[in-house]
C-alpha cells in the first residue's frame, strides 16, 4: 500500500499541546512519560500527531516507562538505527488506564521495534505491561527494515513485542488497516552476516493480554531482497504466537508466513484458540524467483520454511463466501541461485497448515500444495514440500473455484499432502481441475479424504506419483466427477493398493446399515466402461471391510456411475433433493 513519507505534520485546529517534533527518551528507569527531563528536547513531551518518540540510545539496560496520560504520536521507535550507531533498546511500558495512539484516519502511524535503515544494526524489545497501544493505518515493523533501506553489506535487525496480561494491542482498524511486518528484510547484496528476526507473543505469568488486528499485509518471516551475491545460509525469521493471549482476532487481506524472494526465510504463526481471517492471498513456505550466484567452493543452503498451527477453539477462515476468495500456496518454489565454481546449492521449501482442533472454512480461488518448479541444474538439490492436515478440525467449507494441485511441478522434488475430514454435504468442491503427483519419481502427491465427499467440476489427473485415499465409514465419501470431466489415473499394474499410486478406497463396516448410497467414487453419466477399465488395471482398488458386495454400477435414478455397495437387481433408488436424499431399499450381500 502507498504511504506518505514520514513527515512531521500538525493538523490545523489540533488540540495537541506541542508542534511536530522528534523526541528521544533520556529519562531514568521508572520515569513518567510526562515528567520534565524524561525527553530530549526537554521543553515538552511527545504528544502530537506529528511527533515521533525514540527509544534508541544504544543501551542494554531495560527501561521501565510509565505512560501517565493518554497521548497520540505519528511514530514510536524502539531500537531504531538510522545512522552507523547501533540502536539497542528494551522498554517495559506500563499504561494502566491510558492509551498510546499512533496515527489517525488522516495521518497513518508508524511503529518500529528493532528496525534500521541501510546496513545498520538494531535490536528493540517492547513489553506492553498494561494499557492500550493503538496503531491506525500505516505500518508496524518488528524486526524489519523499511522498504527504503538498501542494505549493501552486514546488518542485523531484531525486534520483540511482548503483550502482558491486562494489556491490549490494536494494529489497524476496520476502516484504516495497517501493514504488519514481523521479521522482514529487503535491499540488495545480502550475505551470511545479514539477518533479521521478529517475534510477537504473550508474556508473563499465566500469559494473557488481548490483540485485535485489521491488516492489509501481514508478514511473518519474509525475505524481500531482490538480489543475493553470495552467502552460505542467510538468516531471516518471523514468529507470531497468539496461543498465550486471553483473546485475539486477526483479519488480513494478505498473509505471508515464511516467504522469500531470494535466499532463506523462516516464519511460524501459532494461532492457538483464536480467530484469523485471510481474505485475498495466503503463502506459506514459498520461494519465488531467485537471482544472483551462490558463493563458490562451499555448500549453500536456500531454506524457506513456513508453518501455521491452530487448536481447539480456533476459527480460521481463508476467503469469505460471496465476497472474496483467497488463493493458497503451501510449500512451493520457482527458482534458485545459479551455482558457482565448486559449489552445491540445497534449495528447500517447506510449508504446512496443521490443526489439532478448531474450525476451518476455505472459500478459495486456487490451491497449490507442494510444487517445485525450478529447472534442473547440476550441483543443485531441490525440494518443495507442502502439507495441509485438517483432519482434527471441523471443516465447514473447502470450496475451490479454480484448480487444486498437490505434489506437482515442472521441476524435480514436488511433495504435497492434503488431508480432509468429513465436510457438510455440498460444501467440498473443486470447480477446476484436480492434479495429484507428477511423472517424476522424486515427487509425491497425496489427497486423503476421510469421510469427505468432494465434487470435481473439471478434469482429474492422478499421475505416476499421485495417490488418492478414501475412507468410507458410515456415509459415502470420495470424488464425484461431473459428466464433462476427464479422468486419468496412472497405473502401476497388479498389486497396486494403499501404498502405491492410484485411487484406493477403504470401506469400513457401518455401525448401522446405511439407508442411502454407500460409495467411494462417483462419475456423472454412464461411465461404466471407463471405470471398469480403471478397476481392471488396478488404477482404482478397494479394501472391503463390510458384509456387502463392493463393485461398480450405474444408477439411472442419479444418472451416475458408482463404486460402492452394489444394490440387488431390481432394487429402487428414490431420488428427491439430490444425493443427500437417496435411499437404497436392498443391498447385495457378499457370498
Amino acid at each position: 500500500m502507498k504511504r506518505p513519507l514520514l513527515s512531521l505534520i500538525l493538523l490545523a485546529g489540533s488540540a495537541f499541546p506541542c508542534a511536530a517534533a522528534d523526541f528521544s527518551w533520556v529519562g531514568a528507569n521508572g520515569a513518567l512519560w510526562t515528567a520534565p527531563g524524561s525527553w530530549h528536547p526537554n521543553a515538552a513531551y511527545p504528544n502530537g500527531l506529528g511527533d515521533a518518540a525514540y527509544f534508541s540510545n544504544n543501551t542494554t539496560t531495560t527501561r521501565n516507562v510509565t505512560l501517565d496520560d493518554s497521548v497520540t504520536l505519528k511514530m514510536l521507535a524502539i531500537g531504531f538505527a538510522n545512522t552507523a550507531a547501533a540502536g539497542f533498546y528494551t522498554v517495559n511500558l506500563s499504561a494502566a488506564g491510558q492509551t498510546l495512539a499512533i496515527g489517525s484516519s488522516t495521518v497513518p502511524g508508524e511503529l518500529n521495534i528493532g528496525s534500521a535503515t541501510n546496513n545498520f544494526n538494531a535490536n528493540g524489545t517492547m513489553t506492553l505491561v498494561s494499557g492500550t497501544l493503538q496503531l491506525t493505518g500505516g505500518i508496524a515493523r518488528v524486526g524489519a527494515r523499511p522498504d527504503t533501506a538498501s542494505a549493501v553489506a552486514a546488518g542485523n535487525v531484531q525486534g520483540t513485542l511482548n503483550i502482558s496480561n491486562g494489556a491490549t494491542l490494536r494494529i489497524g482498524t476496520q476502516t484504516d488497516r495497517s501493514d504488519w511486518w514481523i521479521g522482514r528484510r529487503n535491499g540488495i547484496n545480502f550475505h551470511a552476516t545479514n539477518g533479521g528476526s521478529g517475534s510477537v507473543k504473550a508474556t508473563g505469568a499465566g500469559n494473557g493480554g488481548t490483540l485485535t488486528a485489521w491488516v492489509d499485509d501481514l508478514v511473518v518471516g519474509l525475505n524481500a531482497s531482490t538480489v543475493s551475491t553470495g552467502g552460505v545460509n542467510e538468516n531471516l525469521s518471523g514468529s507470531l504466537d497468539l496461543s498465550g493471549l486471553t483473546a485475539a482476532s486477526v483479519d488480513t487481506n494478505r498473509l505471508d508466513v515464511g516467504v522469500s524472494l531470494n535466499s532463506s526465510a523462516v516464519g511460524t504463526f501459532a494461532i492457538g484458540a483464536h480467530s484469523v481471517t485471510a481474505r485475498e492471498a495466503v503463502r506459506i513456505g514459498v520461494g519465488k524467483a531467485f537471482t544472483g550466484t551462490a558463493a563458490p567452493n562451499v555448500t549453500n543452503y536456500d531454506t524457506v520454511t513456513g508453518s501455521i498451527a491452530f487448536a481447539n477453539g480456533a476459527d480460521v477462515r481463508l476467503g469469505e463466501a460471496g465476497v472474496q476468495r483467497a488463493s493458497l500456496e503451501v510449500g512451493t518454489s520457482e527458482a534458485s541461485r545459479a551455482p558457482a565454481a565448486n559449489s552445491i546449492v540445497h534449495t528447500t521449501r517447506t510449508g504446512s497448515i496443521a490443526a489439532t482442533g478448531g474450525t476451518f472454512s476455505g472459500h478459495l480461488s486456487s490451491v497449490t500444495i507442494g510444487s517445485q518448479n525450478a529447472a534442473p541444474v547440476a550441483n543443485q538439490i531441490y525440494t518443495a514440500t507442502g502439507t495441509v492436515d485438517l483432519r482434527s478440525a471441523v471443516v465447514t467449507h473447502f470450496d475451490v473455484a479454480g484448480d487444486l494441485i498437490i505434489g506437482n511441478g515442472t521441476g524435480v522434488g514436488s511433495h504435497g499432502t492434503l488431508r480432509l475430514p468429513e465436510v457438510a454435504s455440498g460444501a467440498a468442491a473443486v470447480s477446476g481441475n484436480l492434479t495429484l503427483g507428477d511423472s517424476v519419481l522424486e515427487s509425491s502427491g497425496l489427497l486423503d479424504l476421510e469421510g469427505t465427499l468432494l465434487s470435481i467440476g473439471g478434469d482429474v489427473n492422478i499421475d505416476l506419483t499421485g495417490r488418492l485415499t478414501v475412507t468410507v465409514d458410515g456415509a459415502s465419501a470420495g470424488l464425484v466427477l461431473s459428466a464433462g470431466s476427464a479422468l486419468s489415473i496412472a497405473s502401476l499394474g497388479a498389486g497396486a493398493g494403499d501404498t502405491d499410486a492410484g485411487y484406493f478406497i477403504t470401506f469400513r463396516a457401518p455401525e448401522e446399515e446405511p439407508t442411502g448410497l454407500y460409495t467411494g467414487f462417483g462419475w456423472e453419466g454412464n461411465q461404466l466402461a471407463q471405470v471398469n477399465a480403471l478397476v481392471s488395471s488396478h488404477a482404482i482398488t478397494w479394501n472391503n471391510l463390510t458384509s456387502f458386495e463392493i463393485g461398480t454400477f450405474y444408477d439411472a435414478g442419479t444418472d451416475t456411475t458408482w463404486v460402492g455397495v452394489v444394490p440387488e437387481p431390481g432394487s429402487l433408488l428414490l431420488a428427491s433433493g439430490g444425493l443427500a436424499a437417496l435411499f437404497l431399499l436392498t443391498r447385495k450381500r457378499r457370498a
